[in-house]
Formats: structure tokens, sequence, C-alpha cells
């Protein structure tokens, strides 16, 4: 029967017998999970394990074993998503103006490995604001910026990749600096103020699980 329980880094009572990591999944959320809170990480003895995989699995837990829950909030998330964000952005804008440089002075055959890995920054990007933007709606927290934002980066990212497979280096430079750089720019500037508005945004009382 489990007995060490720690959510978000607190230990928690366990008055009921838990006999397998399903059913002790199943307690916590059905008990202890805030409205809108998601289990984001879990731990058996100090070991990553994938959420919907224990869940349908039916592995024992004994009294010695331990398990560590991390519960986030739609503001835990939502911040986070946004941190890596603007992280990436930074990351990304600081190496535009050389791999710019190095595609205009570029000749065939060129290497296009720095160009492949801007081009999945930038789906990861996309992929970043579409969830921020779920979360954002969630706390019923105007996203209509970012959103537009997203639209623009899409439309440099389709002019960078008709460019990168075109073998065009002097056109997906301009694209870069003409285009891409300068709503990257506008990205990374929403990101801090949404960012900012998130956390001046009154919430509810925190859960008694330490949430």
């Amino acid at each position: 029967m489990l007995r060490k329980l720690y959510i978000n880094h607190k230990k928690i009572p366990v008055p009921v017998p838990l006999r397998s990591i399903a059913d002790a999944i199943h307690w916590i959320e059905s008990t202890l999970l805030p409205s809108g809170h998601t289990i984001t990480r879990i731990a058996i003895n100090e070991k990553l394990v994938n959420l919907e995989s224990v869940k349908s699995a039916s592995t024992l837990i004994s009294d010695e074993s331990r398990l560590d829950i991390q519960i986030d909030s739609p503001l835990d998330l939502a911040t986070q998503t946004l941190e890596a964000l603007r992280n990436l952005g930074l990351v990304v804008a600081s190496g535009l103006k050389m791999l710019a440089y190095e595609c205009w002075k570029a000749k065939p055959p060129f290497r296009a490995g720095d160009i492949d890995a801007l081009l999945a920054d930038i789906n990861l990007m996309l992929e970043l604001i579409e969830h921020c933007i779920g979360l954002s709606d969630s706390m019923y927290l105007d996203s209509s910026a970012i959103g537009g934002i997203a639209l623009l980066i899409k439309r440099s990212s389709t002019a960078l990749a008709l460019a990168r497979s075109n073998g065009d280096l002097k056109g997906f430079a301009k694209i870069l600096l003409n285009q891409f750089e300068p709503v990257l720019k506008d990205l990374i500037s929403e990101a801090e103020s949404l960012h900012l508005r998130l956390l001046m945004k009154p919430q509810s009382k925190a859960a008694s699980t330490g949430t």
C-alpha cells in the first residue's frame, strides 16, 4: 500500500489503500486535483514515468514505494510556455543576421543544417503559441495579438521553406531579415507582455496540495 506520496514536493497523507500506480493516479485525480489543473510529471522511486502508460497499467506499489506528482495550474503552464517561447525567440534572434549573411554569401552546394534547424525552431514557436493561446483562453485573457503574430510567422515560414526548397539562398536571406526578423521581435515583446499580464491576473486561492 502506498505510504509515501508527494505532490509538488509536499508529503500528502494517504487514508485509503492504494496498491497500484493506476489506483493512486485515479485517487489523486478524483480527490486532490483542483479544477482546471493538470498532472504534468510523475516519478516512481525518483524515476520519471509516462502518465498515460501508468494509468492503464497494473504496476503494483509497496509500502516502500515513493510516488512524486507535479500538479500545475493553467497559470503555471501558461507562464512556463511563455517563458520557453520568449527564450526560444531570443536564441533564434541572436543568430538571424549571421545566418542571413552566410546564406547571402553561400554558393552551391550549401550546407542546409542551420537553415533546417531554423525552420524546425519556427515550427516549435508556432506549437508553443498555439498551446499558449489555448491556456490563455481558458483564463479569459486576450491572446488575439499573439495569435495575429502567429499568422505572420506562418507566412514567413512558408516563404522561407519555399526559398529553401528552391535553393534560393539570397531570397532566403531577404525573407529572414525583411519579413521574419521584425515579426520575431514583435513575438518576443508580446510574449513578455502576456507573461506580465498573466502574473498580474487575480488567481483563485491555491489548493491544499500546494499547487
